[in-house]
């Protein structure tokens, strides 16, 4: 679980956090042992820093942030 020292937020958000984790590693096909992983996990907690509880918006708006870095995409978005 990479939100286990994220002592800013109470328990409920960081359930949400990994469940948004949980399922942007999904949707990217990737474990979370990947570099790519320790860049999401940042991303959802900047989004849940600025006050996002919803994990479907976290994954989502994370994977939107990254999506430049995922395999699947060719480049960086311009």
């Amino acid at each position: 679980m990479p939100f286990r020292n994220y002592h800013q937020f109470d328990a409920a958000t960081v359930r949400l956090m990994t469940e948004a984790y949980d399922a942007a590693l999904l949707q990217l096909g990737i474990s979370s042992n990947e570099p790519m992983s320790g860049e999401l996990a940042a991303q959802i907690t900047m989004l849940a820093d600025a006050g996002e509880r919803d994990p479907d918006i976290l994954c989502a708006k994370a994977l939107e942030r990254l999506k430049w870095t995922s395999p699947l995409s060719e480049a960086p978005p311009q």
